[in-house]
């Protein structure tokens, strides 16, 4: 099943490196489309936590086919540490996208 192979793939690729569980629950992830469903690619934007009113993070997800590997994941945040891909908007997101 498709849902939960992602779900395992989300798990590994996060590897306890972020704490998102908080972002998702708040409902700051306000949009979120798949822009590339054969290859899993995402854009979503996120609320900011300290500055609601601001613009939101574009959070950018390309998972490749199904099949690849999470290590070719590639994950993008316009947050301070969303470079690293780790970052809670990210996984937030990708626990999004997996509901």
């Amino acid at each position: 099943m498709l849902v939960v192979d992602l779900l395992t793939d989300i798990l590994l690729y996060l590897d306890v490196k972020s704490r998102p569980v908080a972002v998702l629950r708040a409902n700051h992830v306000i949009f979120c489309e798949a822009e590339d469903f054969n290859k899993r690619h995402i854009f979503a934007l996120c609320l900011q936590t300290p500055a609601m009113k601001s613009s939101p993070h574009e959070v950018k997800l390309k998972l490749g086919s199904r099949g690849t590997s999470v290590e070719q994941w590639i994950c993008i945040c316009s947050c301070n540490a969303g470079q690293s891909g780790y970052c809670e908007h990210v996984v937030a997101d990708l626990l999004y996208v997996n509901w």
